[in-house]
């Protein structure tokens, strides 16, 4: 099951669509056999290396490397999560998706937002901590009160690549969720997690469901 959906439900949105047509709407395509072609909307190219197979639904460039199904497209060309570009794709095809989130899709996300909300805190206490005066001094520079930094809950990612991830040990949060919730990356499989952000001010976004 990915991002919640079924690949049954999958499946038949991928049937539905018309790939040349979603991608003919940013990418000036011209038939070439089987496969249309046109300049990648992902690189900067002067010579078409960019193909949209339709009986594969699929696309790929040449030029750069990037392929992918009419989800990958939409994720890359309007920035979007997958979840995001299911839905879009759903209703643009007319598969009415499941209301109801599988208990294992519910737990999942309740992962997710236990993940989040440590690393929240621990960037909020961060800021507020007495090795946090630097990046104060920094967000008072900014113009922004400190009493307004503390009510809307800003943070600090502080020097160093291991503390959050030492933070989210400690409170037994789940590895397999770094990536997914992005606070930390892995290069590879078995390679140590390393979090993303440092030395920078962050502002927690409310969370949605």
């Amino acid at each position: 099951m990915a991002g919640g959906f079924s690949s049954q439900i999958l499946d038949e949105i991928r049937s539905r669509v018309d790939i040349v047509e979603i991608v003919g709407q940013f990418v000036n395509l011209k038939r070439a056999g089987e496969h249309w072609k046109g300049l990648c909307p992902f690189h900067s190219e002067k010579t078409p290396s960019f193909t949209v197979n339709p009986k594969r639904g699929i696309f790929h460039c040449f030029g750069c490397g990037v392929g992918g199904d009419a989800f990958g497209f939409l994720m890359r060309q309007d920035r979007l999560a997958f979840p995001e570009a299911v839905r879009a794709l759903a209703q643009r095809s007319g598969v009415e998706l499941p209301t109801q989130r599988t208990p294992e899709v519910e737990g999942k996300l309740e992962g997710l937002r236990r993940v989040m909300t440590l690393a929240a805190q621990f960037y909020t206490d961060a800021l507020w901590a007495k090795d946090g005066a630097r990046a104060r001094a920094y967000v008072e520079g900014r113009g922004v009160d400190l009493d307004v930094a503390r009510r809307f809950g800003l943070g600090y990612a502080p020097e160093g690549w291991n503390a959050l991830l030492t933070h989210m040990a400690s409170a037994a949060a789940s590895s397999s969720l770094f990536a997914i919730s992005r606070v930390a990356w892995s290069p590879s499989a078995g390679a140590p997690w390393a979090r993303r952000s440092r030395s920078i001010s962050i502002r927690p976004r409310p969370r949605s469901t």
